[in-house]
């Protein structure tokens, strides 16, 4: 598996199975990119590629909602350490996503409230390449602290993220979590109980005042 920069294939869709808009074209989203800025990259018909200034290989969807304007193609890349490709001032790339630790203490509600101020939500970390590079980076950069993350308990049902998804099958836990509801709300953060080498997902009251992630989509 190499870094994408040198992939050449034919693969003209996206992961959600959106073709790929030409790279020649403007329509229906206009951009940047074109073989004379960027000689190197391979910019040809309507193939996923990965642009000298990505990390991963991708494409501009022929979908006009502003919302797909663009999105991943399923071409298995490495991509190693962080990058800023991307985001905002205050954030870091995380692999297919921009990072933002806050150290300013604030409930749930708040919290979640702070980062849609900033065109973000609380951090999802649905994948355990995610999980482990949060937990990481927490520990390092985040004083070990706890810190909320955007995952809530739906009734007695299952647990949620913010973006209103199920938790899938990968599920990051303290080994001793999560505990039978005893509060009407409960929230999750990351937990660093002293027990594990790295913080852990932990439910609590979401009330509770602490440290939050906030996450957002790398912009094109």
């Amino acid at each position: 598996m190499g870094d994408g920069a040198s992939y050449r294939g034919t693969v003209s869709k996206t992961e959600t199975g959106k073709t790929c808009q030409r790279w020649d074209s403007q329509t229906p989203h206009g951009h940047k990119y074109s073989t004379a800025k960027f000689p190197s990259s391979g910019l040809e018909e309507n193939y996923c590629r990965r642009t000298s200034d990505w990390t991963e290989v991708w494409c501009f969807t022929t979908d006009p909602m502003a919302s797909a304007r663009w999105e991943f193609c399923d071409v298995p890349v490495c991509v190693v350490g962080h990058k800023r490709h991307g985001c905002k001032g205050g954030y870091i790339r995380l692999g297919r996503h921009c990072i933002r630790l806050v150290p300013i203490p604030k409930s749930f509600v708040d919290a979640q409230l702070a980062c849609k101020a900033d065109g973000a939500t609380l951090a999802m970390p649905k994948t355990k390449e995610l999980d482990l590079a949060l937990r990481r980076l927490v520990k390092t950069s985040g004083g070990n602290y706890d810190h909320w993350i955007g995952m809530t308990e739906d009734g007695d049902v299952d647990w949620t993220w913010v973006d209103r998804t199920r938790l899938g099958h990968y599920r990051g836990w303290h080994p001793s979590e999560p505990r039978d509801s005893r509060w009407d709300s409960l929230c999750v953060h990351y937990w660093s109980s002293g027990h594990t080498i790295d913080p852990m997902w932990d439910d609590t009251k979401c009330s509770e005042k602490k440290w939050y992630i906030c996450q957002s989509r790398p912009h094109i």
